[in-house]
């Protein structure tokens, strides 16, 4: 239902979404707004789940569609509950336990990989750096954030201390592309300077870029 066509409504919503800027912002957010106030709940979730998804896949347009959201809740209160189903079923509709891993030239099978391996990394760095924006602006409760956070850090802490293996060192990677996107919003400072103060004999999954990617971590929550 979430992507099923022939809606002129719908196709209207997207085409907005589509087109947003900063100098447009109200006029078609009030347009989206008109559309949901005279359609029903399944296409308000239709609606917010292609919002979601579109935030994570561009998360360049992150914070503009976090402000859709923020202001698609004010209007209609029950959008909040679509969002909690959203970041209860991101594992499952964007599969982020899987780890890809990319193999030699030579095989028949590197490009695919390759491009199976980039959309996996950007998927997981959009939901991080979605999730921090709409945190930023109250749609995500202090506990869900803090569980959140608290499960990869963590998840990092024990893998990063793990026998060394290329699966685990991306794994961390994307562990660490979290920590990096949400450490703006969320003050991580003393757990990641703990995990860096150990010795690097004891983490032989954390690599040089993991390692001075949550050393930048540090330096940016305001």
């Amino acid at each position: 239902k979430v992507r099923e066509k022939d809606d002129a409504d719908y196709d209207a919503v997207s085409g907005a979404i589509n087109k947003l800027s900063k100098a447009n912002y109200a006029k078609l957010s009030g347009e989206v707004m008109t559309l949901l106030a005279k359609r029903d709940g399944l296409f308000r979730l239709r609606v917010t789940t292609l919002l979601f998804d579109r935030s994570i896949r561009q998360p360049f347009f992150a914070p503009m569609l976090a402000d859709l959201y923020r202001d698609l809740v004010k209007a209609t209160p029950e959008a909040s509950g679509d969002l909690s189903i959203q970041l209860q079923m991101v594992d499952v509709l964007y599969d982020t336990g899987n780890v890809t891993m990319i193999p030699s030239t030579e095989d028949p099978t590197y490009k695919d990989a390759v491009i199976a391996w980039t959309k996996q990394k950007e998927l997981k760095r959009g939901f991080a750096v979605y999730l921090g924006e709409l945190y930023s602006r109250g749609l995500v409760p202090q506990e869900t954030m803090a569980t959140y956070v608290s499960g990869i850090l963590d998840e990092l802490q024990e893998t990063v201390k793990i026998p060394k293996s290329p699966v685990r060192e991306e794994h961390v990677d994307a562990l660490v592309r979290f920590v990096f996107a949400v450490a703006s919003k969320v003050d991580i400072r003393a757990q990641v300077r703990a995990l860096l103060a150990l010795p690097r004999a004891e983490t032989p999954n954390l690599t040089m870029k993991s390692r001075f990617s949550l050393e930048d971590s540090t330096k940016k929550f305001v």
